[in-house]
């Protein structure tokens, strides 16, 4: 199933502004959880090397972890939710609603897991199959599973109208290798 994107940007601020995105992501990131004593769980900052990372744990029913494993699963009001993460090491901002994916960004960052330019030869010749059709047909069905009609009717006419026909066109183009 598709998931989450990562988020990857430079941070141009000066070495006092440092801890600001740490503070907009504990001001602005977390659902209402009725049974967290502050009304949110709170947001866990660890160092890991050079990277300072924020994370807190979001009640979703679209939530990739189970509720048993979250740190206090008494108090979120849904049966999943994401470990949604922030991540600076040196300028570089990762954010997530997958921590999984902001944990491989750093270990590319720190050359512990290769990046594909590492790993791609570069005299060789490299194959590529381009699929719309199968493209296509995989956005379609994972947007209409994770936008059920009755449960997210304005997120859902939106795709109908907006996306839908994107991925209409899309379908109709060549195959490509």
């Amino acid at each position: 199933k598709l998931q989450t994107p990562l988020f990857v940007g430079q941070f141009d601020g000066t070495a006092e502004q440092a801890q600001l995105p740490g503070k907009l992501f504990t001001q602005n990131i977390g659902a209402h959880e009725s049974k967290a004593p502050e009304g949110v769980l709170p947001v866990s900052q660890t160092q890991q090397g050079e990277a300072q990372i924020w994370r807190r744990e979001v009640s979703s029913r679209y939530g990739q972890y189970p509720k048993a494993q979250a740190a206090q699963p008494d108090q979120l009001m849904s049966d999943y939710f994401f470990r949604v993460s922030l991540a600076m090491q040196n300028k570089t901002l990762l954010f997530s609603l997958d921590d999984t994916l902001v944990n491989n960004a750093l270990q590319t960052l720190n050359k512990t897991r290769p990046a594909m330019v590492d790993v791609i030869p570069t005299d060789g010749i490299v194959p590529l199959y381009i699929n719309p059709q199968g493209i296509a047909k995989l956005l379609r069905n994972e947007t209409l599973t994770s936008l059920p009609k009755n449960l997210e009717p304005v997120f859902y006419n939106a795709a109908q109208t907006l996306l839908m026909p994107k991925l209409d066109a899309l379908s109709q183009q060549p195959r490509y290798v």
